[in-house]
Parts: structure tokens; C-alpha cells; sequence
């Protein structure tokens, strides 16, 4: 069945929608959009009567497309592999406008695998912070914040917004909540509890200078991202470090189950890379010798 354009008129203002041809010619509220199309976004926002206004409307999908931004990140570790996110499709269901949001697809240097990683790491997170206070893996700080202010806008009513599902295009798995519950939870997630001076090792990625505080994104060697404050650092410091290996020491913050928030940093420091051993560097580790491996491995521990 060929897909039909559905013009409606809502709030007088008249949209238009894609939907699915039914016997009798309607749109049938509820069914997935025509095709998938990888890596895309389904964003159901629930409204008042009246509308919503551009205000909320718009501060829930930039919240949302910033998320996924960040979670392309861990995807694409080379800023060229990265790709910009578009509204694809919008339409007005019966409980509010649904968009839909893809990445650009035209580079063809990212596989469809890769392309669906920040959509259901999202996905996956929200539904993981409905009944979990851990950040959840691939979140950063910064993303479970940005819940946060989705969930407070879901929880006041604000502009007339009331509820926003999210779910993958491609998936057929259900849509999950960003509400009361969801941002509860997140605030929990990234709550200090706890603080002690450490050191960890990673990759520098994101650098932002908004607010009152410079942070930086580090991918460190295990585990999800941190946020990295560098206010205390010389900023000639920290941007010949960007995308290179180093050592951060400072104060490391964690949430009540002991995941790591954030890090205070007061020193930072570029690691060299390490140059990988060659058969001719190994060449005379080894001494000839009658013993066995061992009598020789037993040797070796009795020194």
C-alpha cells in the first residue's frame, strides 16, 4: 500500500503528515512512519488541548538532538566521521506533533550499524534511568542532564508540553517515557556523593566553555565518559591536548553507586604514545638455557 499525504488542521494551523493508507483512506494514529530509515529518531510529544508552545517545543528537541550529538561521539572518534542530525518527517498524532530525526547519511563513510548507535544508546539509557539511579553506559554527564530538563519540562506542564516517548525508527521495540520517574532518577544519577583526589587516564574529546566552569569531555581507557572541569588549568594547556591520550589528576566526584562523574582536574598531563614492541626488541630477552619453561619460570620468581 503506497503511502498518502493527510492534510489536518490543528490549532488553525494546517500540517501535514505521512501515513499509511487504511481501507477506508484515513490515517491509522499510532503506526510507525513508512520505511525505516537508520539511526533515525521517533519523538511523540503529548500536548495540551491548545498547542504547545515554540518555546518548550523546540528546547525538547534541541535538548534531544544534543544528546545524540554526544553519543555519536563514542561512535565516531574522528570528528570527519561525524554526522549532523535533521528533522526528517513531522506530523500531528491525536495526543500532539511526532518528529522524526535522522543523521545525514549522504558522507556513506559510517555503516547502518554505526549510524543506529546513538539513537538506541539513548532510547536504551532512558529506559535503563526508569528504574536505575546508575548512569547509563555511553552517558555522559552532560546527556543525563539534558533528561533532566526534558523530564522537568514533562513534570511542570511547561508550555503545554506534557509527555515525550522516544523510540528507534527501525526498532520495534515500544516507545519509552521521558517523565517524573525518568528525571527523578537522572538527577539522582549525577548527584555527587562522594569525593577523593585520583588520577585517570583517557582521551580528550568535547570541549565547552558554557557556564561558569570550562569542561571537557574524556573518553577515559574503561568506562563511560566523564565530564572534565579545567577551569584551573592554563587553556594553552588543554587545547594542544584535545583528541590526544593524557593523564588527569584532580578531585573525582561520584554518584551514590560509585560511577564516576566527574573530575576536578588541577593537573593535566599528554601521554606519548607507546611504541609497540618488535621481534628485534625481544631479541636476547630470553637467554638459551637446558632448564625447562618451568625451572626457568620457577627461577625467576625465587629472585
Amino acid at each position: 500500500m503506497l503511502p498518502i499525504w493527510v492534510d489536518r488542521g490543528v490549532g488553525g494551523v494546517r500540517t501535514s503528515e505521512r501515513a499509511r493508507a487504511s481501507p477506508d483512506g484515513r490515517h491509522r494514529v499510532g503506526e510507525p512512519y513508512h520505511g525505516g530509515m537508520a539511526g533515525a529518531l521517533d519523538i511523540q510529544l503529548a500536548v495540551d488541548p491548545r498547542g504547545v508552545t515554540p518555546r518548550a517545543y523546540t528546547t525538547a528537541l534541541s535538548e534531544l538532538t544534543r544528546s545524540l550529538e554526544e553519543l555519536d561521539r563514542l561512535s565516531a572518534p574522528n570528528p570527519k566521521d561525524r554526522v549532523a542530525w535533521y528533522v526528517f518527517d513531522t506530523r500531528w498524532a491525536d495526543v500532539g506533533p511526532r518528529v522524526r530525526i535522522r543523521p545525514d547519511v549522504t558522507s556513506g563513510t559510517r555503516s547502518t550499524d554505526e549510524l543506529m548507535r546513538p539513537s538506541r544508546a539513548l532510547v536504551s539509557g532512558v529506559r535503563q534511568l526508569r528504574s536505575s539511579t546508575e548512569i547509563p553506559p555511553d552517558f555522559t554527564e552532560s546527556v543525563v542532564s539534558r533528561v533532566v530538563k526534558v523530564g522537568a519540562l514533562t513534570k511542570a506542564h511547561a508550555g503545554g508540553l506534557r509527555g515525550v516517548d522516544i523510540s528507534v525508527d527501525a526498532d520495534s521495540a515500544p516507545p519509552t517515557a521521558i517523565d517524573a520517574v525518568v528525571e527523578e532518577n537522572a538527577e539522582r544519577a549525577i548527584a555527587p556523593k562522594s569525593f577523593a583526589y585520583g588520577s585517570i587516564a583517557g582521551r580528550l574529546d568535547l570541549i565547552s566553555a558554557r557556564g561558569r566552569s570550562t569542561r571537557i569531555g574524556l573518553v577515559p581507557d574503561w568506562g563511560s565518559p566523564i565530564t572534565c572541569v579545567v577551569t584551573a588549568l592554563d587553556r594553552d594547556l588543554y587545547l594542544r591536548a584535545f583528541d590526544r591520550q593524557v593523564l588527569v589528576e584532580g578531585v573525582v566526584r561520584r554518584n551514590g553507586n560509585g560511577q564516576v562523574i566527574r573530575i576536578d582536574a588541577d593537573s593535566l598531563t599528554v601521554l606519548e604514545p607507546v611504541k609497540p614492541a618488535t621481534l628485534a626488541d625481544l631479541r636476547g630477552a630470553l637467554q638459551p638455557t637446558d632448564q625447562t619453561i618451568a625451572e626457568f619460570i620457577e627461577e625467576q620468581r625465587g629472585r
